[in-house]
């Protein structure tokens, strides 16, 4: 479960840094208003970034007690 919620954590940061790197290559006339932009970072870090990172973290830290508790029943 951990290595799941690591891989989709991270996976799901990725989107969002995709996102974050479209948004910053849009010039011209496809470039959104600056306030459209502005929400478009922001909905990026909010909704893709952070969550990510967050579950990636979790990932992690079932990883190491799923170890630990390994670890621990075999001695």
């Amino acid at each position: 479960m951990g290595n799941m919620l690591l891989i989709g954590g991270l996976g799901w940061a990725l989107i969002g840094a995709a996102h974050l790197i479209r948004l910053s290559t849009l010039t011209g006339a496809n470039a959104p208003s600056d306030g459209m932009a502005a929400f478009g970072q922001l909905l990026a870090v909010v909704v893709f970034i952070v969550p990510g990172l967050i579950g990636a973290v979790g990932g992690v830290v079932l990883r190491r007690r799923g170890k630990r508790a390994k670890d621990g029943a075999i001695s």
